[in-house]
């Protein structure tokens, strides 16, 4: 089944090192996020 995500990540200031890094820990959160769904409907899986 299909699942819908959404993560607000403001950069923490107005160059493309700060963008990047927002992106970064938004991208990390969606990983979180299927990682744990994966978890609870694969048996066996931790």
């Amino acid at each position: 089944a299909a699942q819908r995500f959404s993560f607000d990540e403001s950069p923490a200031g107005p160059g493309y090192q700060e963008f990047v890094s927002a992106m970064s820990r938004a991208v990390a959160a969606l990983s979180q996020q299927i990682a744990e769904r994966i978890g609870k409907t694969t048996s066996g899986c931790q």
